[in-house]
């Protein structure tokens, strides 16, 4: 018989069969989240429908992008744009955002948002308290002009604040947002060091450029940025918010056309004696038509000695705006059919008179001359010889 050793070998195990792994699931992208079951309400910001739709869209999808270069005319609302879309990406409302009540919404437009940071061209000297006011100014209407001259700048010691801003920890939930508006008015150092930001963001952050004036701005950073282009408002759509300002329904419809798409234009004629400047417009028209050379001359040299271009701009495009009244008014056989269809529908007794006043004139060809007028104004032609080759 065999002997048995000492110490019995256990029988050999088989291996188990490896478990199959589940794949990890991808973690998501900061600046990718699960859809959205709200509703984006952007109506704070005036047209721009097509710009509304792409951020609402961006949203909704969790494909917010990393940087937005906001660009168009001035007046246009990119401002008012970046704003608005700061509170949407901070909003707690379930349903409706940005809700425009909720702490978010309510801490950003009163620049208490810990995760908010707002910047734009100043002068190097301005006190720091005068800054905060100007900016309170901004955010409580985005569509006004910056206070000070176009030798105002973005300054380096701005973008490395913003940037020491940025590397700390968000406070919120939400996003860290960073708008820079007037983003041209950059120095090229302050435009160097924001390219650092741009190549590395913070997670959950979006920062936002706007500006007027794209070639300005280094194609370096434009190519890091994803670029929005607003259009120039549509004249309805200026009419439309004016009264709210405080216009009358035919100073709105008039207003509206002078803006030239520009709302922060719009608001800046209202604001001023605007009956005033329809009254001069008038009485331009009238002394174009009136024999007494002095009396031309006369009224050339109080307009022309404003030197104020913008203004004789502005004259010049009411006037036109009496001319073709008058045309309109001449021209139809039912003359209220035509009354909608006025831009100073309101002043019927002066556009009859105007009809009076050039009879026997083609308005036709002196609606194309002040045409002329406005576009050698525009080309800096001196504003006295402008004026008096349209009167005489």
């Amino acid at each position: 018989m065999d002997e048995l050793p000492l110490f019995s070998q256990p029988a050999k195990r088989a291996k188990p069969e490896p478990k199959a792994r589940t794949p990890a699931k991808p973690k998501p992208s900061p600046h990718r989240e699960e859809k959205g079951n709200f509703r984006l309400d952007f109506s704070r910001v005036l047209g721009q429908e097509k710009v509304k739709k792409l951020l609402s869209q961006a949203i909704l999808r969790g494909r917010v992008s990393k940087a937005y270069l906001f660009y168009g005319p001035e007046g246009s609302g990119k401002d008012a744009m970046a704003i608005e879309l700061a509170k949407a990406l901070n909003c707690q409302s379930p349903t409706v955002r940005p809700c425009q009540t909720c702490a978010a919404c309510r801490q950003i437009a009163s620049l208490n948002y810990p995760d908010l940071h707002f910047i734009f061209a100043a002068p190097k000297s301005i006190k720091e308290e005068d800054y905060v006011k100007h900016l309170a100014r901004l955010m409580e209407n985005p569509y006004q002009d910056s206070a000070y001259s176009s030798t105002a700048t973005i300054s380096i010691e701005r973008i490395r604040e913003l940037k020491r801003a940025a590397a700390l920890k968000r406070h919120q939930r939400g996003y860290q947002v960073t708008i820079i508006s007037q983003a041209d008015r950059m120095t090229p150092e302050a435009a160097n060091s924001l390219l650092k930001l741009l190549e590395e963001p913070p997670p959950r952050s979006v920062l936002i450029l706007t500006t007027s004036r794209l070639e300005r701005l280094f194609p370096t950073i434009i190519s890091r940025c994803q670029v929005v282009q607003f259009a120039p408002l549509q004249p309805e759509e200026i009419r439309e918010a004016l009264p709210q300002f405080g216009a009358s329904e035919s100073q709105a419809e008039v207003v509206s056309r002078l803006a030239m798409g520009n709302f922060r234009k719009a608001r800046e004629i209202l604001h001023e004696d605007f009956e005033t400047l329809r009254k001069e417009a008038l009485e331009l028209l009238r002394v174009s038509r009136s024999a007494d050379e002095l009396t031309q001359l006369s009224f050339v040299e109080e307009l022309g000695g404003r030197k104020d271009r913008g203004k004789t701009k502005e004259l010049l495009l009411l006037a036109l705006l009496w001319l073709r009244d008058a045309q309109l008014f001449a021209s139809a056989q039912d003359r209220e059919s035509v009354r909608e269809f006025l831009y100073n529908a309101d002043k019927i007794e002066e556009i009859r008179d105007l009809v009076q006043l050039f009879q026997g004139i083609n308005l036709e060809k002196t609606i194309a001359e002040t045409e002329n007028s406005i576009d050698l104004i525009e080309k800096n032609v001196y504003i006295n010889l402008v004026l008096i080759h349209l009167v005489n």
